[in-house]
């Protein structure tokens, strides 16, 4: 509920530098507020928001017919919650490729199976779409060494937009930006050690062939002249795994609380406050 100062609602409260999303008084909610990334979609840009603190966006079919609601319930349809004409839902109609909603105290999360968890969207393009920017705030559960997908933007493949997830000490968070698997925007390990709670941020502009790789808002990678491929701005996006990742099925143990894509770069307050939302996320808080 918001706050209100005279006959103006107040939308964000601070200590010192930090946003507060919400406050108390006794046990009742004196205020609940903050940033929303649907804030950010006001021309109907090309991309998505997936929120699983958006309770009314789980459903346990594709069809959308029955509300997720409850710890361990399945997730088929994970629906858009950016508010633009161009956002996209991700669903499966395959029973054994549903995800669960995890509710542990405050905590939100929809969690993969480590096996064949995937929700996938229809195809988009981004053709023209020269700068985007990709968030998701993620704790990957694999530890086993393997490889840990947690999004893809191209079916079969043939584009790029891979987030990976931490692996080990050797092979930390990457970001793969081509189709023969030979290009990785890598944070540097050890340097940098990823937490298996994180923030993961990425920024791109297309006809530079820039990237820009953050983690829980540092910038741990950045690399111009990537080989983008011809057709990586079409495609369909997945959420947790993918086929054919260095030859194999590769998929992973991983929990995503909240994510989102836009077809456009953010401004650097935009940029912290889609970090203050995504740690909002990982840390139980709306």
């Amino acid at each position: 509920m918001p706050l209100n100062l005279g006959a103006n609602a107040i939308g964000k409260l601070y200590l010192g530098s930090t946003p507060i999303n919400k406050a108390y008084l006794g046990t009742g909610i004196l205020f609940s507020g903050g940033f929303s990334p649907a804030s950010l979609y006001t021309s109907n840009d090309l991309g998505f928001v997936v929120d699983a603190y958006a309770t009314s966006s789980l459903w346990q079919d594709d069809a959308g017919t029955i509300p997720a609601t409850a710890h361990d319930d399945p997730v088929a349809l994970w629906e858009d919650t950016s508010g633009s004409t161009n956002g996209v839902d991700h669903s499966t109609a395959s029973t054994a490729d549903r995800p669960k909603l995890q509710i542990v105290g405050n905590r939100r999360t929809i969690l993969s199976d480590g096996i064949s968890d995937i929700l996938t969207s229809v195809t988009r393009d981004f053709t023209g779409k020269d700068v985007f920017t990709a968030c998701f705030a993620i704790r990957s559960l694999d530890t086993n060494g393997n490889i840990n997908p947690v999004w893809t933007a191209h079916d079969l493949n043939d584009g790029l937009r891979i987030i990976y997830a931490p692996r080990n000490s050797s092979l930390p968070v990457g970001f793969l930006t081509d189709n023969t698997r030979t290009d990785l925007l890598n944070a540097p390990s050890p340097t940098y050690d990823p937490p298996l709670d994180m923030v993961i941020i990425v920024e791109g502009d297309i006809p530079s062939g820039t990237l820009k790789f953050w983690i829980d808002g540092t910038l741990v990678a950045s690399e111009t002249g990537v080989g983008f491929y011809p057709d990586w701005q079409t495609g369909v996006s997945r959420l947790f795994g993918d086929y054919g990742v260095y030859g194999g099925e590769d998929f992973a143990k991983v929990e995503i609380a909240r994510g989102m894509e836009i077809s456009r770069g953010l401004t650097a307050s935009e940029f912290t406050d889609l970090l203050n939302w995504g740690q909002a996320g990982l840390d139980g808080t709306e």
